[in-house]
């Protein structure tokens, strides 16, 4: 959807042609999942919702957990390695957003009077990345109800371990352990007690008076 939306505004825009021609003719977000990888993790701020444990806790066998947003936001590095950020669904400022870096963008270039030899880097170092954090901000209107935020972990450098569950990598982030506030046993979790999921918390070192409450929702 993010690259989706990008395009709608370059084939407006009087972007470098080599660039223009890299994002339509892209198959994908700037290489993602291609070369590099960007890994996510998702959270829903619209409260218990019949579809989350549908979809995301085997019909009710798991349990929901309930964060404080502003602990783990302020527990991540300010983009460096981690960040947490709410999902963009508005798509008229989602268009906005692009126009304004690309304009910036191409204002910029102007200014500093970049030589054609110097333009493929200029857009690729200094404006790529730019849509880039934007995009991966951006989601369907569609899929609004969600309310989602994102804990978004990049690994530029290599720091972070990869490891594969269900077919899919990914990566183990520490965060802050007194964010979590609530667990909240699903209606069909007759094989997770209470003292189960109390023992898990504990190997995991969040705290020993953490709530654990049963769902409200069949």
């Amino acid at each position: 959807h993010g690259l989706a939306v990008i395009r709608s505004v370059v084939v407006r825009k009087s972007v470098d042609t080599p660039f223009a021609d890299i994002i339509l003719k892209s198959t994908s977000l700037f290489g993602l999942k291609e070369t590099w990888t960007e890994y996510i993790a998702c959270f829903c701020s619209s409260g218990e919702q019949p579809y989350m444990w549908r979809d995301y806790a085997g019909g009710g066998d798991g349990c929901a957990l309930v964060f404080d947003y502003s602990i783990l936001m302020a527990g991540c590095d300010g983009g460096k390695r981690s960040s947490f950020f709410r999902v963009l669904y508005d798509k008229e400022k989602q268009v906005r957003v692009v126009q304004q870096i690309l304009d910036c963008a191409i204002y910029l270039g102007r200014q500093l009077e970049v030589p054609r030899s110097q333009r493929e880097q200029y857009w690729k170092q200094l404006v790529m990345p730019h849509l880039l954090a934007c995009a991966i901000r951006f989601k369907d209107p569609i899929l609004r109800h969600e309310q989602e935020f994102r804990l978004c972990a990049a690994d530029p450098q290599g720091l972070l371990t990869p490891f594969v569950v269900g077919g899919k990598r990914r990566v183990s982030l520490d965060i802050e352990t007194s964010a979590l506030r609530k667990v909240i046993r699903g209606k069909s979790a007759g094989g997770l007690s209470v003292a189960q999921i109390r023992n898990l918390l504990n190997e995991h070192g969040f705290r020993e008076d953490v709530p654990i409450v049963e769902s409200a929702l069949a």
